[in-house]
């Protein structure tokens, strides 16, 4: 069973014990956009109810062990490394003002 109680969650979803992309998103898990990624990677189990993508909740609640158990590729991962190197150098201050702007940056859609 899921850590959200079941009172917590969207009506049908109680009964169901699935819920739409939407309903997940609502309930704090990544994006409906992100969700959809998720499944056509084969990382998140859904099926098609009409025209919406339907997940059982257990299956969220397993997902960020599945997610971060995906390998990067080798290029993504030396730049995972070169960036980890880069902010240790950091003072403190330098580290907080440069996540802020990195997080400014990923919600414009701006290139990292």
């Amino acid at each position: 069973m899921p850590a959200t109680p079941t009172s917590s969650l969207p009506a049908a979803a109680a009964l169901t014990d699935e819920v739409t992309l939407d309903q997940a998103e609502q309930l704090g898990y990544p994006s409906r956009f992100t969700l959809r990624r998720y499944i056509r990677r084969g990382l998140l189990p859904a099926r098609m109810v009409g025209n919406a993508y339907r997940v059982r909740v257990s299956e969220l609640a397993a997902l960020d062990q599945r997610v971060a158990s995906t390998p990067l590729s080798g290029e993504a991962q030396t730049q995972v490394e070169a960036a980890t190197n880069a902010l240790r150098d950091l003072h403190p201050d330098e580290l907080t003002a440069a996540l802020i702007s990195l997080r400014s940056r990923l919600r414009a859609g701006a290139p990292v």
